[in-house]
C-alpha cells in the first residue's frame, strides 16, 4: 500500500504539483531514500500491475536458529 501511496503523492498529472519529497516521505511515513527507491522502481516499470505486485523470492527465508 505504501508504494500506491507514493505514486500517487508524486503524480503531477493535470498540472498538479506535488510537494517536497520530505514532506512527502514524512505523510507517507517512509524515508526520503525510499521514496526515491519506490519512484525509480515506478518509471523502470512496464505497467502499473507489474509495480504494485510483490514479486516472489527466489529463495525461501532462512529460519532461524
Amino acid at each position: 500500500m505504501k508504494r500506491a501511496a507514493i505514486v500517487l503523492a508524486l503524480d503531477t498529472a493535470g498540472g498538479r504539483k506535488p510537494e517536497t519529497e520530505a514532506d512527502n516521505a514524512h505523510h507517507i511515513g517512509v524515508s526520503r531514500q525510499t521514496l526515491q527507491k519506490v519512484n525509480k522502481d515506478f518509471e523502470r516499470a512496464a505497467n502499473l500491475n507489474a509495480f504494485l505486485q510483490r514479486t516472489k523470492r527466489e529463495t525461501p527465508p532462512v529460519p532461524p536458529k
